[in-house]
Parts: structure tokens; C-alpha cells; sequence
């Protein structure tokens, strides 16, 4: 007796379902789309529609068709597991958490419940409450890779890295999987196998070549590992992929100033800014480039907009460096202030605001703020040096050779020490010694800015020779105090 023909609604349905398992999902939305117009209430269609509008990313229609598939089966768990799913993608956390809570409570033996509720615990933040689900997961299913993977991913956020190295092992022992790969490769690197963190991220771009994410943490391991040319292809392939990829900008930009490429580096953290304007590291970074290059409004704006966002030490230090350049010492030391408010362990913040106060003729303040650099540091070279500047001002010229013979034990060959000690000199009247040591420090430093600018001096005054005072006082004091150096 031959089997009975089959409807076209069953024709439909089979090949429907048979595309989704190959992966064709709008094929198989289109063939279950027939079903659902031939009988509105199908259940299955509507069920298995939704699931595939899921997998093109169509989460507001998967909703809409689980939500129906539900509502003709209120005690159907996978499609509480589906639409908690869909809910998980459009950032609906609590939507989701309720709708696997139900998956679970009409199916405690089965563990893909349990595991799409502990992702989503996971990226509540309960932590311990995801570890419990991808527990419970795997002891029913110690098999299911999906558990696996993100207890894992939960061992590694409790720092548990031999565990979770444990768990991304046995997962792509069962399935090898890009995702674990990337897994693996981050603990690889936060243990420095740089090498062994590349090697797995080979592996995860050979299985999926737009996974932009290992492009990502590829290029960061290259770049920690002291290749900054191959880390800038890397996301530079990253961006490709996914443009909107903040963060592969903003590493690309750190690796192009590793290489010099300062203005390239802007761009790529003005890019970044663009995609997440509330995100502070791009505008800190670029903040510190801009200050380097002299553009010292735009990096006080930058820093402005870090301590907008996230006040921290550092923003303010910089912010205050960037004002100390514009000469508005003031507000940088009010700036230096709240750095040191904030991390009074910090000797660059002192140093710098002794500075400050040395350009502003307070000697007495800067001599206590360069104390306490080297008492917080006392292989401070730059400290000594300017405290050398300090103590000549202030009449102590035993105390100024002291702290520049420290200064050269520490580094023999500090240009701004010799530069220091001629200084010195010139109070003595060793005028011979100053120029010897103006000249040793250009020596050193061809582009020494003290220095090389006394040279010049001498050179424009050459019919004083016959006066030699005359010539250094003019030379290296003038109408003006000289300023302790940044």
C-alpha cells in the first residue's frame, strides 16, 4: 500500500525545516511563511519561523512569532528558551531572565535552559549565579559546549585561569570553535604567551575569517608583543569588518603612535570618540598626543571631557602639564592639586607642580614639591636636577652640587645635568666650567633647548668677550629667572 501524497502545507514544512538545519534561514522563513498562510496556528511553523528569524538578526519578528507559538502553548519551554534569546539580543536582560526562568521550571532536566539563563546571569553580572546554571548545565549535558565555553568565561572573570584554561581545552577538544579560541587566547595573553595567544587566534580567523573580534585581540597581542606594524593590519582588518568597532580604532591608534605616526593616531582616536563619545580612554590618549604636539587647547578640551566622564589622577596631571605649556601656572598647579589629591604616592605630579611653582618664582614651594619626588623616588634623575635649579636660585650652592652629583651617578650621561651644573657655574663665576658644560650637554643632546639656546647666545655676543661676566649673565640669566623643566 503506497503512503498517502503529502499536503502542500507538509511539503512546505519538511523543506522549511530542512534549510534551517542547513543553515538556509531565509529560505526557510520563506517555506514557512507558506505554512503560516495556509494555517495561521500552526504551532511548529510558527515556532521554527521565529527561530530562524533569530538566526538573520530579525529579533522583533522572532519575538513576534514566539510570542504567538507561546501563546497557542503556554507550556512550550523551547519557545520561552527562543524568545528569552531574542530578548538577550536586543539588551531586554530582565524580559529574558523571565522567559528562562520558565524554560527551566517547565524543563529542569534539560540543559540548554540552564545555559541560555546562565549567559544571560552572566551579562547581568551575577557571576556566581551563571556559574551555578552552567554547573547544573553540565551535569546534565557534560558534553554541552555552550556551558562549557562561558563557565569557562566565569572561572576567568573570578581569575579562576587554570580552570577556565581547563574548560576552553575540553571545549574545542569536543568542538573546535572560533569563539573558544578567542576565549583561550585571552588567557594566554594575561599569563604573556603572547606567541600562544597568536597561534589560537590563527586558528579562530581560519574558521571564521570575519570574526572581527579575533582580528581585534590578535592585533592586541601583537602589539604587547612588540609588533605595532602587524598589530595595525590586524585592526585595520578588524574596522574593515565591522566599522562601528570602537575599540579596534582606538588600539590602532595607540599602535600608530608607537610607530610615530602621531597624527594618524588622532584620527583614529577621534574616530573612536565619534562611535562611543562617552567612552574617556580615546579622548585621554588623544589628549596626551595633542599635548605633545603643542596643540594644547585640544588636549585640555580632551582632558576636560575625561574628568567630565571619569575623574582620575591622571587626567588632571595632564590637563594641568597642558596649562603649564600655555603658562597658565595657576590653574595648573590647581590642576596638580587635585592629581595629588587623588594619588599623593604619585612623584611626576609633585615634580611637575614644583615646576609651576618655580616658574612662578616660589622657590620655597617647588624646593618642598621636589623633596618630596625623591623621597617618593629617589632615582628621580629629573627631580635632582631641578631641585639643582631650586637650591641655585635660593642661594644654596652646596645643596645644588649635591643633588647634580646624584644626578649623574644615577644617569652619567643626563644632559639637563650638565646644563644644571653650568647654570651653578655661572653663579660661581666659573665661566669657563659653565660654557664646557653648556657644551657636554649639546653634546649629549644636540636639540637640548637650555643649552643650545645659551650657545647661540655666546655666539651673538661676541664683541663682549672682553667681559665674560657680562657675557653669562646675559647669556644664561637675562631679565628672567630660569624655569624649572616639565
Amino acid at each position: 500500500m503506497s503512503k498517502p501524497a503529502k499536503t502542500q502545507l507538509e511539503q512546505y514544512l519538511e523543506r522549511g525545516l530542512a534549510k534551517g538545519k542547513q543553515g538556509d534561514y531565509r529560505g526557510a522563513i520563506e517555506d514557512l511563511d507558506e505554512v503560516v498562510r495556509l494555517d495561521p496556528d500552526h504551532v511548529a511553523a510558527v515556532f521554527w519561523r521565529g527561530v530562524a528569524k533569530g538566526q538573520v538578526a530579525d529579533y522583533g519578528g522572532a519575538i513576534e512569532d514566539l510570542s504567538h507559538a507561546i501563546g497557542l502553548n503556554p507550556l512550550h519551554p523551547d519557545g520561552y528558551s527562543a524568545r528569552g534569546e531574542a530578548r538577550r539580543k536586543i539588551g531586554d536582560l530582565a524580559g529574558a531572565r523571565q522567559d528562562l526562568d520558565e524554560a527551566v521550571r517547565l524543563k529542569p532536566d534539560h540543559a540548554n535552559p540552564r545555559y541560555c539563563r546562565g549567559v544571560i546571569r552572566y551579562q547581568s553580572g551575577d557571576a556566581d549565579g551563571a556559574l551555578d546554571d552552567f554547573e547544573a548545565a553540565l551535569r546534565i549535558d557534560p558534553k554541552h559546549t555552550g556551558a562549557r565555553h562561558w563557565r569557562g568565561l566565569c572561572r576567568s572573570l573570578q581569575e579562576d585561569r587554570s580552570g577556565a584554561l581547563d574548560d576552553f581545552n575540553e571545549t574545542l577538544s569536543i568542538e573546535p570553535d572560533a569563539n573558544a579560541y578567542c576565549s583561550r587566547s585571552a588567557i594566554k595573553g594575561k599569563q604573556g604567551d603572547h606567541a600562544g595567544a597568536i597561534k589560537d587566534l590563527n586558528e579562530a580567523i581560519r574558521l571564521d575569517p570575519e570574526h572581527f573580534v579575533a582580528y581585534h585581540f590578535r592585533g592586541t597581542s601583537k602589539l604587547l608583543s612588540g609588533d605595532p606594524a602587524g598589530a595595525i593590519e590586524d585592526f585595520s582588518q578588524a574596522v574593515q569588518i565591522n566599522p562601528k568597532f570602537a575599540k579596534a580604532y582606538c588600539l590602532r591608534g595607540t599602535a600608530k603612535k608607537e610607530i610615530g605616526d602621531e597624527r594618524g593616531a588622532c584620527q583614529d582616536f577621534s574616530a573612536a570618540i565619534r562611535l562611543e563619545p562617552n567612552d574617556p580612554e580615546s579622548y585621554y590618549l588623544r589628549g596626551q598626543i595633542r599635548g605633545g604636539l603643542g596643540e594644547n587647547d585640544g588636549a585640555i578640551a580632551d582632558f576636560d571631557a575625561v574628568i567630565r566622564l571619569d575623574p582620575h589622577a591622571e587626567a588632571y596631571y595632564w590637563r594641568g602639564v597642558a596649562k603649564s605649556q600655555q603658562g597658565d601656572h595657576g590653574n595648573a598647579i590647581a590642576d596638580f592639586n587635585e592629581a595629588i589629591r587623588l594619588d599623593p604616592r604619585d612623584p611626576e605630579a609633585y615634580y611637575v607642580r614644583g615646576a609651576s611653582k618655580g616658574a612662578l618664582e616660589d622657590y620655597a614651594g617647588a624646593l618642598a614639591d621636589l623633596d618630596q619626588v625623591i623621597r617618593l623616588d629617589c632615582n628621580h634623575v629629573a627631580g635632582y636636577c631641578s631641585r639643582s635649579f631650586a637650591k641655585t636660585l635660593s642661594g644654596d650652592w652646596d645643596g645644588a652640587a649635591a643633588d647634580i652629583k646624584e644626578a649623574l651617578r644615577l644617569d652619567p650621561k643626563c644632559a639637563d645635568a650638565y646644563y644644571a651644573r653650568g647654570m651653578l657655574k655661572s653663579k660661581q663665576k666659573d665661566y669657563a666650567g659653565t660654557l664646557a658644560d653648556f657644551n657636554e650637554a649639546i653634546r649629549l643632546n644636540p636639540d637640548h633647548p637650555g643649552a643650545k639656546s645659551a650657545i647661540d647666545a655666546v655666539q651673538q655676543v661676541q664683541e663682549d668677550v672682553g667681559n665674560p661676566e657680562k657675557i653669562i649673565n646675559k647669556l644664561i640669566w637675562g631679565d628672567q629667572k630660569p624655569k624649572l623643566k616639565h
